[in-house]
């Protein structure tokens, strides 16, 4: 049985799982912010970068981030509810950060449909939460300081 899902940083009742999205451009790692992923990780909050291409950077940086990654698949929909299904989390639960129109049918099938400040005017449109962040910009960090969780300074 996999871990509760519960965000310490939020009400007690309240229930979260992120999945990203992931180019295959220039900045594919950008999004992938190892302070950030480690926050969310620290509050028990599960991860999955998803990409309809196959990129060996975004494969290498997510295994160091410690973020599972399905890339090369070519229903993103269909994948959010098999891993939904695999994990026992409702979709009602899971907040879908995607910024194109290949993510469109996959975050109507979650709770939280949330897009960088830069998505695609129709996924903005649907949107339950548009971030200031553009992608690769700090949308996961973003992300996590919305869901609470605090920030020590480096030293």
């Amino acid at each position: 049985m996999p871990p509760a899902l519960t965000l310490q940083a939020a009400a007690p009742d309240d229930a979260v799982a992120l999945v990203v999205t992931a180019s295959a451009g220039p900045d594919a790692a950008a999004v992938l912010d190892p302070r950030a992923s480690a926050h969310l990780r620290a509050a028990g909050i599960p991860c999955l970068i998803l990409s309809t291409e196959r990129n060996p950077v975004v494969a290498s940086r997510a295994k160091k981030i410690r973020i599972p990654v399905v890339q090369g698949i070519s229903d993103k929909a269909q994948e959010v509810l098999n891993q939904c299904r695999a994990r026992e989390i409702d979709p009602r639960e899971v907040a879908y950060v995607g910024n194109d129109l290949n993510d469109l049918a996959a975050m109507q099938q979650v709770g939280m449909p949330w897009c960088p400040a830069d998505a695609a005017p129709e996924v903005r449109r649907i949107c339950a939460l548009t971030l200031k962040a553009r992608g690769g910009e700090g949308v996961v960090r973003e992300i996590a300081r919305r869901l609470g969780l605090k920030w020590k300074p480096q030293k």
